[in-house]
């Protein structure tokens, strides 16, 4: 994996290499990071995954509720906030016979995690954390510590995943994701790195501008990867230049998207520009919820990592065919185990079994994750936008309102420690990932208006149809 943002001494010293230094660089990063990613139970877990994959519905919701309880057993034991809220309702961890036991328990939101998280935190705490930002979907910044075993369960889902297409872990894959391969203002190639050690093509999603384009295919063509995965809306770019260039030679096993929505149009001009099927995934940084797409669309549930509930407007179970929040209850982590949490996407509720074969539980749609990304002056996507706030933990909520490309405005809603350093701190991370592509103001506010679901957009792009339809390949 290449570097991350994280670091700024790191990341000076990356820029100011040449690029075969570069991919030396990034391959030892990723060589110090593989025991973290790559060790511990990650070979067990994906084993284990695919042992599991011929249960039955009975066994896998059997396992399930084994593994609740063992939840919720330690969470009461270790965590003070866990101990008094079982105290409170008298709940006993031991006595649950159903996973509908959990609805006794109240709901658990960013902002409580956020105040309460000295008491959420795991007394003793294990050893071999990491403390780690996540900025969500909803603009709500979040500080919190998950253990390395939940990190390698979590990559175990995700190749487990992968595997679905055929793609074994250790072929080469090529990433369109948030990682800074290439200085923000860069215009001449190379916007990706080589990282031969996980034989993996990191690609830079800031610099895909018309002009770039042809320098993406001709790197992707070369390296023939096995797998492409990433943001979808990056890809979605990449594939309608090789759709418009009439381009067959870059034909991976498949593509895999997360982070964002994976949306109608753009899935049929992947699959078209690829030459092979698109699976979509759900997860986040607080290793609450694993939904893995299937070939027929629905959102599998991995019933050994989570519980996830669908809930209407008055906190009971949709139903089937129901749009409502989603609320996920980990069943791998134990440095903070968040039982259900509300993690501020929206899905569609399902019952019964998928017609793919699979045996696990699952939701026919998930929402919440369409737009991260704003336009640059020369039409260029710059994004995840949401990485800019994962250090501003001042800032309550936080949206991007665009009215032409270039121009942005943050909207933030402040917590009450805010000041003039954390509006400057705001602003330079902005430059410093976006480079001199788009000015930048910030508006305090005191809230941001909800749609009718009860979220807000986290971008707003206030563009004239015919721009959005230029730069996104959307269709009137």
């Amino acid at each position: 994996m290449a570097l991350s943002y994280s670091d700024p001494w790191l990341r000076r010293i990356y820029f100011s290499l040449p690029n075969f230094m570069r991919e030396g660089m990034a391959a030892v990063y990723s060589m110090k990071r593989h025991r973290v990613r790559f060790g511990g139970v990650f070979q067990s877990h994906l084993a284990e995954l695919q042992a599991n994959a011929g249960r039955t519905a009975e066994e896998h919701a059997a396992d399930q509720l084994r593994r609740l309880r063992s939840t919720l057993s330690y969470a009461g034991v270790h965590c003070p906030y866990y101990r008094e809220v079982f105290h409170k309702v008298g709940f006993e961890p031991d006595a649950v016979r159903a996973l509908t036991d959990l609805q006794r328990l109240p709901l658990l939101d960013k902002e409580m995690v956020r105040s309460q998280a000295d008491r959420l935190l795991a007394v003793p705490l294990p050893s071999r954390t990491i403390r780690g930002k996540t900025s969500g979907t909803t603009g709500t910044a979040l500080e919190g510590v998950i253990t390395e075993e939940a990190s390698q369960r979590q990559n175990a889902t995700l190749w487990f995943h992968i595997s679905w297409a055929g793609i074994q872990w250790g072929e080469r894959w090529a990433l369109f994701g948030a990682q800074p391969v290439a200085l923000p203002d860069s215009l001449r190639p190379p916007f990706w790195v080589l990282d031969r050690y996980e034989k993996e093509l990191v690609f830079s999603t800031q610099h895909m501008t018309p002009a770039a384009l042809p320098e993406y295919a001709r790197a992707l063509a070369n390296y023939r990867p096995a797998l492409i995965c990433g943001f979808p809306s990056a890809i979605h770019l990449m594939a309608l230049y090789l759709i418009e260039t009439a381009r067959s030679d870059i034909r991976p096993k498949s593509v895999f998207t997360w982070s964002e929505n994976l949306l109608g149009y753009q899935r049929k001009a992947i699959e078209e520009a690829f030459g092979c099927r698109v699976y979509s995934s759900y997860g986040n940084g607080e290793h609450t919820g694993h939904l893995l797409q299937c070939e027929r669309g629905n959102f599998h549930v991995v019933p050994e990592t989570c519980v996830i509930e669908v809930l209407d407007s008055l906190g009971n179970p949709a139903h089937p065919g129901e749009m409502g929040e989603l609320v996920c209850t980990s069943l791998v982590e134990r440095a903070m185990p968040l039982i259900r949490y509300r993690i501020g996407d929206t899905a569609t509720a399902a019952e019964g079994l998928c017609s793919c074969g699979r045996t696990t539980p699952i939701v026919s749609e998930i929402s919440g994750r369409t737009h991260n990304f704003i336009l640059g002056r020369d039409g260029r996507r710059l994004g995840p936008v949401d990485c800019l706030l994962k250090s501003a933990l001042r800032i309550k909520e936080a949206q991007f309102v665009q009215n032409e490309p270039g121009l942005v405005c943050i909207r933030v809603v402040p917590r009450t420690d805010y000041g003039p350093a954390d509006k400057a701190s705001l602003i330079e991370t902005a430059h410093q990932k976006l480079g001199s592509q788009v000015d930048v103001t910030i508006e305090v506010v005191d809230a941001i208006p909800r749609l009718a679901n009860g979220k807000f957009p986290f971008v707003v792009l206030n563009l004239e149809h015919s721009t959005l339809e230029r730069l996104e390949g959307l269709v009137a």
